[in-house]
């Protein structure tokens, strides 16, 4: 997936002028602070690791968000929200991710804690009339619940920044205030979804319905060392390349996720692919989470003509 033209060119303006090799540096001390997980400090700590961030991590994100924004819209036919409201939105990635996925949304809002963040997502949100409206506000996610009354609320990469004592209220607090759907992001990392499974079993017990990506509302069936994630890929720019010092045009990013909903035209489904599915003559062997088996792997042979030529179109995270 690509950045939409008028975001990768506020982009590039934003970093022009700037030295390429100490934005790599600080590309590259991001990625580290990422891959070590939340601590008590801000994973962006200045205004060259916001530059990093929009040049390298910025695209991967927003190919997620996009990605997750689509399977809610295979899971709710003719979904149309109105209003909605980015948390931790970092320089406003949910935003543009929102404004791809759903023409409907009129109003956008944005929370964030970095100052820093803010003026740069309001500076790239210039370029595009309908986001440049959207309000922008500074909140500490650890004692801020003023959350507006929303159709759909995205938090992504988001509350492993804040201490989990106060994950119960705050969720529950969102949740009270959502009025159609809410998606949560994290990294597809054992890390990542441990917190996945955290904010679940909260939500479950506030009575939240989950529309992906499990087919259940069950206890999830997978077992350590294995955990739930899927991929997205992302297009790499010239600029992403040169930051990154990658020969690839492409990278796959690793995330779990989680979409919340109060609708009721839910399309169901009975289970979801796990990992890419494996083509040989004359079959292809597929893992599944499913409804009622747990995890069950499934082999399909051409004699199931139909199935076949599904599952060979069919690849990781796709429902089945």
């Amino acid at each position: 997936m690509q950045l939409p033209e008028i975001l990768q060119s506020a982009i590039e303006e934003r970093i022009s002028f700037q030295s390429l090799n100490a934005i790599s540096e600080a590309s590259s001390e991001l990625t580290s602070r990422y891959r070590r997980g939340p601590s008590h400090e801000s994973y962006v700590r200045s205004e060259k690791d916001r530059l990093a961030y929009i040049l390298s991590r910025l695209p991967a994100t927003y190919s997620v968000i996009c990605k997750v924004f689509s399977e809610l819209n295979d899971r709710l036919p003719g979904f149309a929200p109105r209003s909605f409201l980015d948390l931790g939105a970092g320089p406003g990635t949910g935003l543009w991710s929102a404004k791809e996925s759903f023409s409907s949304i009129t109003e956008s809002s944005a929370w964030e804690y970095d100052e820093g963040f803010i003026e740069l997502g309001k500076k790239l949100a210039t370029k595009d009339p309908t986001l440049a409206r959207a309000i922008w506000s500074k909140k500490n996610f650890e004692i801020d619940r003023d959350f507006p009354e929303v159709d759909l609320a995205l938090l992504s990469y988001s509350i492993g920044e804040i201490e989990e004592k106060f994950w119960d209220p705050f969720l529950q607090n969102l949740w009270n205030k959502v009025k159609s759907t809410l998606v949560i992001i994290e990294p597809g990392t054992p890390a990542g979804y441990k917190r996945i499974l955290k904010i679940r079993d909260i939500l479950l017990q506030d009575g939240a319905k989950i529309l992906a990506p499990c087919p259940h509302s069950g206890s999830c069936p997978l077992k350590d060392p294995d955990w739930c994630h899927f991929t997205a890929r992302v297009e790499r720019s010239s600029l992403h390349r040169k930051v990154k010092n990658a020969a690839l045009n492409y990278e796959d990013e690793k995330f779990s996720y989680l979409i919340f909903s109060k609708e009721q035209n839910i399309s169901l489904f009975e289970s979801r692919i796990l990992r890419f599915p494996q083509i040989h003559k004359g079959h292809v062997c597929i893992s599944l989470c499913t409804k009622s088996e747990g995890i069950i792997q499934k082999t399909i042979t051409k004699k199931d003509k139909e199935k076949y030529k599904y599952v060979k179109k069919c690849s990781w995270g796709d429902v089945f």
